[in-house]
C-alpha cells in the first residue's frame, strides 16, 4: 500500500530543507549554465556543427524470433554476476597476472593452520627425565622434582599419570587454594593459661584470677538485671479480685442517675475567665501613604544599604587581620585528622590479634577452668582434671580466624512414626482363624438376602417400610395390671382399615402435630422470657425519668435570642441614630439596595434558596432588651438612615431586628443578607450572628449551624458560641454543642446555670433513648414471635384435621373404653364440617375430644395474657411520658443511634480543648 506523502513537513534547519525540497530545476539550470560557460552557448556555434542531414534511408525493422531472443540472452553475462563486473573506466595500472601464478601463490587453510603448530613444536624444548634418585634407597621416592604418593610409591609414574588415576577412581586430588594458607590472625597457636590456673598456683596469682572471673559474673548479672527492670518489673501485678474491681469502676462510671448530675466536676481543665477576649484574625485597616512616609521608607531602605555595605567592609577587613587565626586553626584541623588516622591505624593492628566473623555466629571467649581453694590440694596426684584438651584446641581454631564459630547441636528431634492397623487388616491381627467362621456365614446369609431382595424388590420396600411405620409410632399401651392394650386416642385407629395409604400417612401426620406443639411451647416460654427483660427495663426506665421533671426543657427554650446589651451596644449608638419621624415608614431593606447573588450571603443554602416559603414566631427576647423594637419610630429612622446612606450595614443588620420582633422572617432575611455583605471584617459576626438566628427559629437547623459557625470563626464571643451549641442540639450533634457550651460558658459566667441545665437535659434524653430502643428492640422481637406463633398454629390446626379426619370416630370405641374404667363422656364433644369423599356438600361431624384437643383447649399455648401485657406496658409508658413532659420538650426521634452507643463512656462530654481559640471550626466564611 501506498503511503501518502505528508502535506507540510518540518523546515526547520537546513537538513529539513534539502530533504523536502525539490531543488532539480535549480540544478539543471545551473548545469546547462556550467556547460555553457566551457563550450559556449548555441548561438556561437553553426548550425553545421549543431545538425546533419540523413541521407541514407533507415532500414526496416525486423521482427526477432523466439530463438533468436533466447540467443542473445544466453550470450550475454549472468545477471548475478554484474556485481563482479568492473564498472570503472580507469585503467588498470599493474601488469596482466596469468593464472599460473595466482595458483602458485595460493595458500590453503590446512597449510595456514599447520604451519604455527610445527613451528610452535619446533621452538619448544624437549623435557627429559632425569634419573637422580636412587630407586632402591629407603628415602621417599621422587620423579623428576616431584615426590610421589604413598600409596603409589610402588608405581614408577609421572604426576599427570597420577592425578588421572585419582582423578578417575573416585579420590580426587584437589587443589588447595591460596588463602588457605594466608595466615589472618597473629595470635599464637599456643597461649599460655593463666597462672592462677597451676595445680599448685601462687595465692596472688589465684586472687586475680578469681577476681576477674568474679567481675565477668557481676557484668553478666548487672546485664540481665537491667533487661529484668526494663522489661518484667516495668508492669505491676495485679491480683484478680482487684483487676475485677478496677473493671466494675470504670465500666460503672458516670450511670449514677439516681442522683444529682453534675458534670462540672468531669471537666479536666476550665477556660480561664479572666483571659482577655483576642480575636483570631485582628482587625486592619487599609491606609493608603503619603509623600512623606513614602520618602522617609527610602530613605531608611537606603541608610539599611549603607550598613549592610559598612559591614562587610569590616568584615573584609577583620578576616585579613585573623589570618594568623586560620592559619592556627589548620594546624589544629591537622593535628586532629593525624590523631585519628593514628587511632584508625592502632585499631586495625588490634584487630589482627582479635577474632573476625566467619560465618552467623560471633566468636566468644571460653569460661575459664576455675578451681576453688577449696579444690587445690597442691599435689599433681590428687588434683582434680579441669578442662579438655580437643575443646581447647577446637577454640583456638576459631580464635585464629581457621574455622566459623559453631553452637553444639544436640540430638536431632525426629518425629515418631505412628504405626496403626488398617481397618481391612484389624481382625487378622488380633482374632484367631477359627473366629471369622461366624462372620463367614453371617456374610452368606446377607448375600442370599440381596439375591431375593432383588428379585421382590416392590414387595420388601412396602412390607420394609410398614414396619418402620410400626416402629416409630407408640401405639400400644401397657397398663397397671400388666395388659397391653391400644392407647385411647391413637392414630391407627382408621375409619377405613383396608386403605394402606392413609394408615402410612397418619404416622407423619401425628409426627407434624408433635413437633408444632412442641415448637409453640418453646415460642411461648421465649416470649415469658422476653416478658422479665421488659419489666425489668420498664421498672427502670419510669425510676430515672425522673431527671426530665428535674431538668426540664422546651425547644423554645433553645430558639430563644441569644442576643444581649453588649450585642446591641456594638451594633446601636443612641447619640448617633437619634429617632426622627417620618410619615408611612417601613424599613423594606429591598426598597434601598438591590444586592445580586453571593455566595459570601450563603445563598447556595436550602433556607436561603427558598426564603420566601420561611416563617417564624415573634421573637419576644428582643423586646425586653430596653431598645423600643417596637416603636414605629425606630423603623423610620431606619428608613432615614438608608435613604441617606444605603451601603451603611448597622442600618440593614438593625432592620432585620426590627422583622424579627415583627415575626417576619423574609424581609428579616433580606436585610440580615445585606448587613453580611456590607459589614467589614471586625463586624461581620454581628451580622452573621442575626442571619443565623434567623434560620435558626425558621427550623433551618442544619443552615444555622453553617451560619453560627462561621460567626464563630470571625469572632469567638459568649454570644456566637451560644447560638451555635443550640443549633448544633437541635441537629443531635451533642458532643460537639458540650465544647461551645462550654467555651461560652468561660467567657460569660452568667451562663453558667443556663448550660448546666442543658448540659443534664441532653443527658437525660440520651439515657431515656437509650432505654426506649432498647424496650422497642425487645417489644419488636415478641411481636415477630406472635407472628411465628400464628403461623405454626394455623399449621398445627391443619395437621391435626388432618389426622382426625382418617381416624375412626372415639364414640364407636367408647362402650370399650368404659369397661376399662376410662369414660369418653367426661372429655367433652366438638362438632365440625366435613367433605365426605366424592362429595362438595358439607356433613356436619361431632365426637369426643382427642388427647391433642384437650392440650390445645386448657390453654398451654393461649397467649392472650401475653399480648395484653404488651398493650398495657405500652400504655404504661406513654402515660408516663405524657405525665413528665417528654413530648412537650425535645424530640426524642432527633437523637441518633451513633450517640447511643458511644453513651457514658468518660470522655463523651468533656471539652477536648482548653481555650476559645482553640476550638474547632464549624462553618467558614465563603
Amino acid at each position: 500500500m501506498k503511503v501518502a506523502k505528508k502535506k507540510k513537513v518540518s523546515k526547520k534547519n537546513k537538513s529539513s530543507w534539502r530533504k523536502h525540497v525539490d531543488i532539480t530545476d535549480v540544478d539543471n539550470f545551473l548545469e546547462s549554465s556550467r556547460l555553457e560557460e566551457r563550450i559556449g552557448t548555441f548561438k556561437d556555434v553553426a548550425d553545421s556543427q549543431l545538425f546533419q542531414v540523413d541521407k541514407t534511408p533507415s532500414k526496416k525493422s525486423q521482427k526477432e524470433s523466439a530463438k533468436e531472443k533466447r540467443r542473445q540472452n544466453a550470450a550475454r553475462p549472468l545477471k548475478c554476476l554484474q556485481a563482479l563486473e568492473n564498472t570503472s573506466k580507469v585503467g588498470d595500472p599493474l601488469k596482466a597476472r596469468t593464472k599460473r601464478k595466482n595458483l602458485k601463490n595460493m595458500v590453503t587453510m590446512k597449510h595456514a593452520t599447520r604451519k604455527p603448530k610445527t613451528e610452535e613444536a619446533a621452538q619448544k624444548e624437549k623435557q627429559e627425565i632425569a634419573f637422580d634418585h636412587d630407586l632402591w634407597s629407603s628415602e621417599e621416592p621422587y620423579i623428576g622434582n616431584e615426590k610421589v604418593k604413598d600409596e603409589l610409591d610402588t608405581n614408577w609414574l609421572s604426576k599427570k599419570v597420577v592425578d588421572h588415576h585419582l582423578r578417575n577412581t573416585g579420590t580426587a586430588n584437589f587443589r588447595v587454594p591460596k588463602t588457605a594458607r594466608r595466615i589472618t590472625s597473629k595470635l599464637k597457636a599456643f597461649e599460655p593459661p593463666h597462672p592462677g590456673m597451676s595445680y599448685n598456683p601462687k595465692r596472688e596469682d589465684h586472687v586475680q584470677l578469681l577476681e576477674g572471673v568474679v567481675s565477668t559474673e557481676e557484668d553478666l548479672l548487672k546485664k540481665e538485671a537491667h533487661l529484668n527492670r526494663v522489661t518484667k518489673e516495668m508492669f505491676s501485678k495485679m491480683s484478680p479480685e482487684e483487676r475485677e474491681r478496677q473493671l466494675l469502676q470504670e465500666m460503672s462510671a458516670g450511670l449514677g442517675f439516681d442522683v444529682e448530675i453534675k458534670q462540672e466536676d468531669e471537666i479536666k481543665k476550665e477556660f480561664s475567665e479572666d483571659e482577655s477576649y483576642a480575636t483570631v484574625n485582628p482587625p486592619v485597616e487599609r491606609k493608603p501613604k503619603s509623600k512623606k512616609a513614602l520618602r522617609k521608607k527610602a530613605e531608611e531602605i537606603e541608610k539599611k544599604n549603607l550598613l549592610r555595605k559598612a559591614k562587610m567592609d569590616k568584615k573584609k577587613n577583620s578576616d585579613i587581620v585573623q589570618i594568623g587565626k586560620l592559619k592556627q586553626s589548620i594546624v589544629k584541623k591537622e593535628m586532629k585528622l593525624a590523631n585519628k588516622r593514628n587511632k584508625e591505624d592502632k585499631e586495625e593492628a588490634e584487630k589482627e590479634f582479635k577474632p573476625r566473623r566467619l560465618g552467623p555466629l560471633a566468636f566468644k571467649e571460653v569460661d575459664l577452668d576455675v578451681a576453688y581453694p577449696g579444690e587445690l590440694t597442691g599435689s599433681l596426684r590428687t588434683t582434680k582434671s579441669h578442662g579438655n584438651i580437643l575443646k581447647d584446641r577446637y577454640v583456638s581454631l576459631e580464635k585464629r580466624n581457621m574455622v566459623a564459630p559453631s553452637k553444639r547441636q544436640g540430638v536431632r528431634k525426629r518425629h515418631k512414626v505412628k504405626s496403626y492397623i488398617k481397618n481391612t487388616h484389624k481382625g487378622v491381627l488380633e482374632k484367631p482363624i477359627n473366629a471369622y467362621k461366624p462372620q463367614i456365614e453371617e456374610n452368606l446369609v446377607k448375600n442370599n438376602c440381596m439375591k431375593m431382595r432383588e428379585s421382590s424388590a416392590p414387595v420388601s420396600l412396602l412390607i420394609l417400610n410398614f414396619f418402620l411405620v410400626i416402629s416409630a409410632t407408640n401405639h400400644w399401651l401397657l397398663t397397671k395390671e400388666g395388659k397391653i392394650q391400644p392407647q385411647v386416642d391413637s392414630p391407627y385407629f382408621l375409619r377405613r382399615p383396608d386403605d394402606l395409604i392413609a394408615f402410612l400417612n397418619q404416622s407423619k401426620h401425628q409426627q407434624q402435630v408433635d413437633t408444632l406443639y412442641a415448637e409453640l411451647l418453646h415460642i411461648k416460654t421465649d416470649l415469658r422470657m422476653k416478658i422479665n427483660h421488659v419489666d425489668s427495663y420498664t421498672v427502670d426506665f419510669m425510676y430515672q425519668t425522673k431527671c426530665i421533671v428535674q431538668y426540664f426543657l422546651q425547644e423554645s427554650d433553645l430558639l430563644n435570642s441569644v442576643t444581649t446589651r453588649s450585642y446591641l451596644s456594638r451594633l446601636y449608638k443612641p447619640d448617633v441614630d437619634s429617632l426622627t419621624f417620618v410619615e408611612g415608614g417601613i424599613p423594606k431593606c429591598r426598597d434601598f439596595l438591590e444586592l445580586p447573588f453571593s455566595l459570601m450571603c450563603f445563598e447556595h443554602l436550602d433556607g436561603m434558596y427558598n426564603r420566601k416559603n420561611l416563617s417564624m414566631n415573634v421573637e419576644q427576647t428582643l423586646l425586653l432588651l430596653g431598645l423600643e423594637l417596637s416603636n414605629p419610630h425606630l423603623g423610620n429612622m431606619l428608613v432615614t438612615k438608608l435613604r441617606r446612606d444605603p451601603y451603611a450595614w448597622r442600618y440593614h443588620t438593625l432592620a432585620s431586628l426590627y422583622w424579627r420582633s415583627k415575626g417576619n422572617a423574609l424581609e428579616a432575611l433580606e436585610c440580615a443578607r445585606r448587613g453580611v455583605y456590607l459589614a467589614p471584617r471586625q463586624f461581620k459576626d454581628i451580622a452573621l450572628l442575626s442571619l443565623g438566628t434567623i434560620l435558626q427559629r425558621s427550623r433551618k437547623h442544619a443552615d444555622a449551624v453553617i451560619v453560627l459557625g462561621a460567626a464563630v470563626d470571625h469572632a469567638p464571643t459568649a454570644e456566637n458560641h451560644m447560638a451555635l451549641a443550640n443549633s448544633l442540639v437541635l441537629i443531635s450533634e451533642f458532643n460537639r454543642s458540650v465544647v461551645h457550651y462550654e467555651a461560652a460558658r468561660s467567657l460569660d459566667a452568667s451562663l453558667s446555670d443556663k448550660v448546666t441545665h442543658i448540659r443534664n437535659s441532653m443527658v437525660c434524653f440520651k439515657y431515656i433513648k437509650k432505654r426506649l430502643l432498647k424496650i422497642a428492640a425487645i417489644l419488636d422481637e415478641m411481636s415477630e414471635k406472635l407472628k411465628l406463633y400464628d403461623e405454626r398454629k394455623k399449621l398445627l390446626e391443619e395437621s391435626l384435621e388432618k389426622l382426625l379426619q382418617e381416624q375412626a370416630p372415639l364414640a364407636s370405641r367408647g362402650n370399650q373404653q368404659r369397661d376399662e374404667g376410662n369414660d369418653l363422656h367426661q372429655r367433652g364433644q366438638y362438632c365440625s364440617t366435613r367433605y365426605p369423599a366424592g362429595s362438595s356438600e358439607p356433613v356436619l361431624f361431632c365426637d369426643f375430644v382427642s388427647d391433642i384437643q384437650m392440650k390445645l383447649e386448657t390453654g398451654d399455648l393461649s397467649v392472650d395474657l401475653i399480648v395484653t401485657y404488651l398493650e398495657h406496658a405500652n400504655e404504661l409508658i406513654h402515660t408516663h411520658m405524657r405525665t413528665i413532659g417528654v413530648f412537650e420538650q425535645l424530640n426524642v426521634d432527633n437523637i441518633g443511634d451513633d450517640d447511643i452507643e458511644s453513651l457514658f463512656n468518660g470522655t463523651e462530654l468533656l471539652p477536648p480543648t482548653d481555650s476559645p481559640a482553640a476550638i474547632p471550626s464549624t462553618g467558614g466564611s465563603p
